[in-house]
């Protein structure tokens, strides 16, 4: 049975000419606050339990966090604890405890007033990674640690039942612990379950042993059954591939594994272990787009894929599948929104966006009886006509060498298109994607009175192997920047945005492809907005690579060399310092605004105040904001007002759009405190 459901018309592109009429359609919306903007959603970390009888969210309180969880059959909502994080949340095997990690501590959560919270663990260092809980036993979880000496991984499955000398207890909701009870023993109950000099990227292990390991070589993964006497490489996967492994029946020999394998875009693969025949399984109906859910019933079928496409796309596999679907997308009216199940299949947690408000709003659907739930009703914003929300599209566009790409284009309310400037906002990673779904930033610059272009370049994730890897290393003055450009040009070939009035904004690589325009194409945009931007990438990985903990690195750093940069490689490196803005900063003669937090562990500080100070020592136009309390990217609500600030400044001072001029006592002492560099007078 092949049945697909889509939102938005069933994810099709829109022709630019209808978008430019209805958004001319609409009556002009007032100017909005920056606040609303960096308005944060009440309600995060929604969870859904094994046995779809409970659910637990966490609600912000200040600069602290409250862990609360609804019970569907009594209809009642019990806060069990307040912390200052609630990382790597989840549920036990038995939906009858949460847990989480903060402060380096593994917590379990009792579900009543009644049942203390325990510390079960504590982690010894940066190197030793929180997995998941075990699906089996509701007192174990699985731990990967990386031994730097012996260059050694090891994954670890703790079982924490009896790993107390004495409970290490918390207060009922306020997270601290008392000093009346011993610290718990972390080093009984633990027992090593495999070992590999090759990173632990995924695996599966039924009640009694690890079944199944995805390691990451330097040049491709390995998909690896654990025999008794031996292991036995299964397949192999590229090292940019998720190869993800899901289900394996012994029955049958089937082993269920999600990624691209031998597929152009990822997909869930049934590969048989004894014969080693493999099937995609996919329909007749599946998007040119990489799946990204992957739902298996509980005989290990599969069941439903889940896409990104433009929107969202959900593909349903067996009969069964397509009755679920035909009821729960009855009831969707957003064009985004979000299935997570329980472990039969029978209760389903629904997120749905509001693409007006960007508000989420959260339900359950009980398949067996047929019934919806609100449970967050209480506690989520109300549903609003944000009248003031700006159409946002998906378009199509062809590249100058023939390859066909796609973007978003957002048009500001009320404005002819071919009259308002034009604000290109590239997305970072490069490895990340523009979605579908709601973008504050580019809403609060079509507020201002910009048209918006996001451009999924090429190296963008999501759309298959074949899109990603035709970027073809080519970063800096390269394909990747030309496909930014090519997309500007087709806009304005097709009456968006005015050609005396272009800049470019983006956050991280996205920054780093705004240097690149003032760079390389510095008759073209008149101010460029660059936050957390390299300006070398090679320099920029290698800052990673000494800020993060020695356990990621073996996982990450072949992806940066199959797809950018092998930075140990001298020609390499030398290849693309040449292209880059670093070597050519000197043809920058357009203003240049920067942010940037001091706390990055992505993109080193030094290296961006380096080359802000270059730039002024050659008499250029730039502005740099150094927050030292920030990291990659803004956190604190002033530091985000802060940030949406200088954009606002910087495009209304060049684009001439509209602003929300009046300044705060305490953003106008943030900007006092942290405005390293001015040549621009934003604090003027």
């Amino acid at each position: 049975m092949k049945a697909s459901y889509a939102a938005q018309e069933n994810n099709e592109y829109v022709p630019i000419e209808r978008a430019k009429q209805e958004a001319l359609s609409k009556p002009k919306s007032a100017l909005i606050s920056r606040a609303v903007f960096n308005k944060e959603q009440p309600v995060e970390s929604v969870l859904l339990s094994p046995d779809g009888l409970k659910m637990s969210y966490v609600i912000k309180e200040n600069k602290r966090k409250q862990l609360w969880v609804y019970n569907v059959a009594s209809d009642n909502h019990v806060k069990l604890i307040t912390a200052h994080n609630f990382e790597n949340l989840s549920w036990t095997a038995d939906s009858n405890r949460l847990v989480y990690v903060d402060a380096k501590r593994i917590v379990f959560v009792g579900l009543s007033t009644q049942q203390l919270a325990q510390t079960r663990y504590r982690l010894s260092d940066a190197n030793t990674l929180f997995v998941k809980t075990d699906s089996h036993n509701p007192d174990a979880f699985w731990l990967l640690k990386y031994d730097v000496s012996q260059s050694m991984y090891s994954l670890i499955k703790v079982d924490s039942h009896s790993n107390l000398k004495k409970d290490s207890h918390f207060k009922r909701n306020s997270g601290e612990q008392s000093d009346s009870h011993s610290k718990p023993d972390s080093h009984t109950n633990e027992s090593i379950q495999y070992r590999s000099p090759l990173p632990i990227m995924n695996f599966w292990a039924d009640e009694e042993a690890v079944r199944f390991v995805s390691l990451m070589g330097n040049d491709y993964q390995s998909i690896v059954q654990l025999l008794a006497d031996k292991e036995r490489e299964i397949i192999k996967c590229e090292v940019f591939d998720t190869c993800k492994i899901h289900h394996w029946s012994a029955q049958t020999h089937t082993l269920l594994l999600s990624g691209q394998i031998d597929n152009d875009t990822a997909t869930l693969h049934a590969i048989n272990t004894k014969t080693g025949i493999k099937e995609a399984i996919t329909t007749e109906n599946s998007p040119p787009f990489d799946a990204s859910q992957f739902f298996v019933s509980p005989e290990g079928k599969p069941f439903l894929l889940g896409y990104e496409t433009q929107y969202v796309h959900y593909e349903a596999l067996t009969p069964n599948a397509e009755a679920l679907l035909n009821r729960l997308t009855s009831r969707i009216s957003d064009n985004i929104y979000r299935f997570t199940p329980d472990k039969s299949l029978t209760h389903w947690l629904v997120a749905e966006e509001d693409q007006q408000s960007g508000n989420v709003h959260f339900r359950l659907y009980l398949a067996e009886s047929d019934t919806w739930i609100s449970p967050l009703s209480h506690i989520e914003p109300s549903q609003t006509d944000a009248t003031w929300s700006a159409l946002r599209v998906p378009i199509q566009y062809k590249a100058t060498d023939g390859m066909q790409l796609f973007g978003y284009l957002t048009l500001p309310n009320g404005y002819k298109a071919s009259e308002v400037p034009l604000v290109v906002f590239p997305h970072g990673g490069p490895w990340n994607r523009s979605h579908g779904s709601y973008n504050r930033i580019s809403q609060f610059m079509a507020n201002r009175g910009y048209a918006v272009f996001e451009p999924n370049f090429r190296g963008s994730t999501g759309m298959g192997q074949a899109y990603m890897t035709s970027a073809q290393r080519d970063f800096g003055n390269g394909r990747v920047q030309q496909d930014i450009i090519d997309g500007v040009d087709y806009l304005l070939e097709n009456g968006v945005g005015r050609a005396d009035r272009l800049a470019i904004v983006g956050h991280s690589f996205g920054g780093f492809s705004a240097i690149n325009a003032l760079a390389f194409t510095p008759d073209k945009f008149s101010v460029a907005f660059a936050a957390a931007a390299p300006n070398n990438m090679s320099n920029t990985i290698r800052h990673y690579k000494s800020a993060i903990p020695a356990v990621f690195l073996p996982m990450r750093l072949p992806r940066f060399s199959a797809l950018m940069v092998d930075i140990t490689n001298r020609q390499d490196v030398t290849h693309l310092y040449e292209k880059s803005p670093d070597k050519h900063w000197q043809k920058i003669d357009k203003p240049l605004y920067m942010w940037a937090g001091a706390q990055d562990d992505r993109v080193a500080i030094e290296d961006v105040r380096e080359f802000a100070l270059r730039l002024q020592a050659d008499g250029k136009a730039i502005s740099l904001v150094s927050d030292a309390r920030e990291g990659h990217s803004p956190n604190s609500t002033l530091a985000k007002d802060g940030y949406l600030y200088l954009l606002e400044r910087a495009l209304f001072t060049h684009l001439h759009g509209r602003m929300e001029e009046k300044m705060t006592p305490s953003l106008t002492r943030y900007f006092d405190k942290f405005m390293a560099i001015d040549t621009n007078s934003v604090g003027n």
